[in-house]
């Protein structure tokens, strides 16, 4: 009664402060948009634009090999925009700027040239980011670090 804070085990005080926060109830898509957030997004748009032209040209340039190359780095930009956002909505921005920059590079132009041939691999590469943007936005689990089972109070 004189006023000092009440003494708490040492046990319940650790468990706490160990205790991660957890997201609201829409999750890490409804967290607030500071500046910061906002050019995250646009970040990963231009690095998913930038691996799109790049995948394209290396699947036309080595044509057995260059395809999975192209779909392993589109595939790492992917799983590393999900862990830098802590959620599926960094794949989205990420995956929006690789494909805007593969359709229009696709499409047929009105003088009758593509920047990509219209051919099985360009297509491949194409269904292929899709798929790995797909099962990376809808992947389970922790991207906060690897798991305690100190911190889960077991």
């Amino acid at each position: 009664m004189s006023g000092a804070p009440e003494k708490q085990p040492a046990r319940a005080r650790t468990a706490a402060s160990a205790a991660p926060a957890t997201p609201g109830p829409g999750g890490l898509l409804t967290a607030r948009l500071t500046p910061g957030r906002i050019g995250l997004f646009v970040l990963l748009a231009v690095v998913g634009a930038a691996t799109g032209i790049a995948g394209g040209l290396v699947v036309a340039l080595w044509p057995p090999a260059g395809l999975l190359l192209a779909l392993l780095a589109t595939l790492g930009l992917f799983v590393g925009s999900r862990l830098l956002m802590h959620g599926p909505i960094g794949v989205g921005a990420a995956a929006l700027g690789w494909l805007g920059v593969l359709v229009v590079f696709v499409s047929p132009r009105p003088e009758g040239d593509n920047l990509y041939a219209p051919a099985t691999g360009t297509y491949v590469y194409m269904l292929g980011g899709i798929v790995a943007a797909v099962i990376c936005a809808t992947l389970q689990g922790s991207t906060g670090g690897p798991y305690s089972a100190y911190r889960s109070g077991r």
